[in-house]
């Protein structure tokens, strides 16, 4: 079995070490997707466009990214999400509402090869950049770019399940800052909506935006949601890190009205919990929330946001393996 992690070219399932003993990750590399290599393409809402064997719809875009707001492909660059403030509508993931401008594929379509006792890893590699912003802002004009594992459902008023890893500049308390958190959400009950279930500041100024950004998916609806800059040695990250080893934000979650004690059969061979591969949407976002603190004005948009995610990795982890 290849794995995907190699040094010096050997694959790390065909290693020993100088005792003899194997060496042997516990990840199976499912997929992963060069965007850079994909053909030029421009995405229209709810269109289907194939690559890598897989189809990728774009949603939201036309009713909450605008007239001069586009989703695409551009071969030798990645998928480039160009968010225009001037035509752009407030984006959100929060509760019941998923307005933010979207990228998605079934987990199903990548590989149907999944237990649903798997632990399933999704990490993208990504950069961003602004447009018009003021610092500090005099209105709310908060950029943002999210990796979401979803049930598929988007707009608003829906029932969704979701659980997203987001970053975004912040206009309320500490103007122009970056912003991490993570969140679940989607229950039909209000008081599930929820805080973010976890947050750091990153540091001042837009250039301190995630390059790795992952969600693992833990059966059960357990999350671990992670992202980072720089590695640990303080170089910026281009290329995928080892799973659950990013430290600039980690958190951990569940589905927040589906408590463990309300799961059926957990463990067991038939686990009933909501959000799993067989229903699973992988999401790629970037949109701008007009939110803010007090203080904080929320006035018309001003400001515009350009996200490049150049690579998107699905790895797997059987149990007991």
């Amino acid at each position: 079995m290849s794995t995907g992690f190699k040094i010096s070219g050997v694959d790390v399932y065909d290693m020993k070490t100088l005792s003899g003993v194997e060496v042997i990750s516990d990840w199976e590399v499912v997929k992963e997707f060069d965007f850079t290599k994909a053909p030029d393409h421009t995405f229209e809402d709810g269109v289907a466009e194939a690559f890598g064997g897989v189809d990728w719809t774009c949603r939201n875009l036309d009713t909450y990214g605008g007239a001069d707001s586009s989703i695409k492909f551009i071969e030798g660059t990645g998928l480039v999400m160009d968010i225009t403030g001037s035509s752009a509508a407030h984006s959100l993931f929060y509760w019941r509402t998923q307005t933010t401008p979207l990228l998605q594929a079934s987990v199903a379509s990548i590989d149907s090869n999944y237990d649903d006792e798997d632990t399933i890893c999704f990490q993208v590699l990504l950069s961003s950049s602004f447009s018009n912003l003021v610092e500090p802002s005099p209105y709310s004009n908060n950029p943002l770019s999210q990796l979401i594992i979803s049930d598929g459902d988007y707009g608003t008023d829906q029932d969704a399940i979701w659980v997203h890893n987001r970053a975004l500049l912040s206009a309320s308390a500490t103007p122009g800052t970056a912003r991490w958190d993570s969140r679940c959400g989607g229950s039909t009950v209000a008081v599930s909506s929820g805080d973010a279930t976890d947050e750091v500041i990153a540091g001042s100024g837009p250039t301190r935006w995630p390059r790795c950004m992952e969600i693992v998916a833990v059966p059960a609806s357990g999350y671990v949601i992670s992202a980072a800059h720089t590695s640990s040695t303080g170089k910026v990250i281009d290329d995928f890190p080892k799973p659950i080893s990013m430290t600039t934000l980690r958190s951990s979650a569940t589905m927040e009205w589906q408590i463990q004690s309300n799961v059926t059969n957990n463990p067991g061979a038939s686990p009933t919990w909501p959000l799993k591969a067989s229903n699973m949407v992988i999401n790629l976002g970037t949109g701008i929330l007009l939110w803010c603190g007090p203080g904080c004005v929320v006035g018309p948009m001003q400001c515009g946001i350009t996200t490049t995610f150049t690579k998107l990795r699905i790895l797997r982890r059987v149990p007991n393996g």
